[in-house]
C-alpha cells in the first residue's frame, strides 16, 4: 500500500515508484472501471489539473478519499497573489515579476528554490486568468500581506470552499467524474512497467482514531481502476496524518 508518508519523502514520481519496490505485474487484473487519466485528490491541483484534461476531451476522475471534496483547500482563505493583476493596473501599483521573487526568496530566507519562485510569479496571472475565467470570483480589493513589498494579494469570495467547488463544478460540466470516499492503495503496473492503473478501496471511510489510517484502516471494497494514459497523485491531507507530523 501506498503511504502518504512514503510519498511525499520523494520528489519525483520516478524516484518514488523506486523507492516503494513497486514491481510489474506479470498479469493486470479484472478492471472495474476505465478511464483516460485517473487523478488522486480533489483540492485545488486536483481540480485544475482536472480541468485541463477534461477539456482536451480525456475521460477523468478524481479520487477523494473523504466523504466531501476539497481537501485542505476549502478551509483556506485561497488569496490568490498575481502580478499584473486588472485590480492592480485599476489601481495603479506599480509590480513586477522580478519583485515577486525578491519577496519570495526574502520571505523563504534564502531557503528557496530560485527557479521555481521565478515559476510561480510568472505563471501568477496565468493562473489568475485561468481560474477566473472557469467562474471563480474574486473581490474587486487588492490585500497587501505580509511579506509583500506592494499589495498584490487578490480575495477569494466566499473563500477557498467557493473557489474549488466552482472548479469542481466547471469539471464536472466538462465530463468530469467526482468519486468520494475511494481511497488510493496500489499503483498496478502492466507487464512493459507502464502504469495502468489504481487498486482501490470504494465506501472508504476515514477513522480519525487510528494512530495512522493509512496502514490501519481497512474500510471499504476494493476494486480496480484502468488508467489508459495517467495517473496523478495531487494528494494531501498531511495535517490528519498523525504519524508523519511525529516524525
Amino acid at each position: 500500500m501506498i503511504s502518504r508518508r512514503k510519498f511525499i519523502k520523494t520528489s519525483l514520481a520516478a524516484t518514488t515508484l523506486a523507492a516503494l519496490n513497486l514491481e510489474a505485474s506479470a498479469n493486470e487484473p479484472k478492471w472495474d472501471k476505465e478511464f483516460d487519466v485517473l487523478i488522486v485528490g480533489s483540492g485545488l491541483s486536483a481540480n485544475v489539473a482536472g480541468i485541463v484534461l477534461a477539456e482536451a476531451g480525456l475521460k477523468v476522475a478524481l479520487i477523494e478519499k473523504m466523504s466531501r471534496l476539497g481537501g485542505n483547500s476549502v478551509i483556506s482563505q485561497l488569496d490568490f497573489a498575481c502580478v499584473g493583476s486588472d485590480e492592480q493596473v485599476n489601481a495603479g501599483i506599480k509590480d513586477s515579476i522580478e519583485l515577486f521573487v525578491k519577496d519570495l526568496n526574502k520571505a523563504g530566507k534564502g531557503f528557496n528554490d530560485v527557479a521555481q519562485s521565478l515559476r510561480i510569479a510568472e505563471n501568477s496571472k496565468r493562473s489568475y486568468e485561468f481560474v477566473k475565467a472557469r467562474g471563480v470570483k474574486f473581490a474587486s480589493k487588492l490585500k497587501h500581506l505580509g511579506g509583500h513589498s506592494v499589495a498584490r494579494s487578490l480575495e477569494t469570495e466566499g473563500g477557498g470552499g467557493a473557489f474549488v467547488q466552482t472548479l469542481n463544478s466547471h469539471f464536472e460540466s466538462k465530463g468530469g467524474a467526482s468519486l468520494k470516499r475511494v481511497k488510493a492503495d496500489e499503483i498496478i503496473f502492466d507487464e512493459s512497467g507502464k502504469v495502468a492503473g489504481l487498486k482501490v478501496r470504494e465506501g472508504y471511510k476515514f477513522d480519525k482514531s487510528l494512530a495512522d489510517d493509512d496502514l490501519q484502516n481497512t474500510a471499504g471494497d476494493v476494486k480496480f481502476y484502468k488508467a489508459n494514459k495517467a495517473v496523478i497523485f495531487a494528494s494531501g491531507g498531511y495535517s490528519a496524518d498523525k504519524a508523519f507530523k511525529a516524525a
